[in-house]
């Protein structure tokens, strides 16, 4: 009897303890880019040497082009965007949220000016940018926006609130 008390015992130890099992969420993985779904809409951004618009944004974004936050009413994620120019053919956005940085972006078109190639950082992934290619769907703006100056005008975003 003796023995199939400690028998009895050792197998005990052999079971898994409910707190240490795993999960079925344990373990690494990795996304399947096949099943993302894009929307088929295209991105429509304006920037100017005065003004940055993303007319495709819900809802659009219009602010001084000016690398100072400006606030931006209605986006979960963040309430303010700020944009500068870096060079002719580059641009750099950080949005914030209640002053803090959430989200940086920095946005270079080619030289022949089809591609818009996108390095992304948000406040989760900071030490490893995220890289996007987007292509342009034509030359042409929508009718809802301004075309891009390549001269200042008196154009300005709307004042912060």
């Amino acid at each position: 009897m003796t023995e199939a008390i400690l028998a009895g015992l050792a197998a005990s130890f052999l079971l898994p303890v409910p707190s240490m099992a795993q999960s079925a969420f344990d373990g690494t993985w990795k996304g399947d880019l096949a099943s993302v779904k894009f929307s088929q809409k295209p991105d429509v951004y304006v920037l100017t040497t005065k003004v940055y618009k993303c007319v495709s944004c819900v809802p659009p974004i219009s602010v001084k082009a000016d690398g100072a936050p400006h606030k931006v009413p209605g986006h979960p994620y963040y309430d303010a965007v700020a944009m500068k120019i870096v060079d002719a053919n580059s641009a750099h956005e950080t949005d914030y949220k209640a002053g803090k940085i959430v989200a940086e972006t920095t946005s270079t078109v080619s030289d022949d000016g089809k591609t818009l190639n996108d390095e992304f950082t948000d406040s989760s992934n900071r030490l490893t940018p995220v890289a996007a290619v987007q292509r342009k769907a034509s030359g042409l703006l929508p009718t809802a926006c301004s075309p891009p100056m390549t001269e200042p005008s008196n154009e300005t975003a709307p004042a912060p609130k």
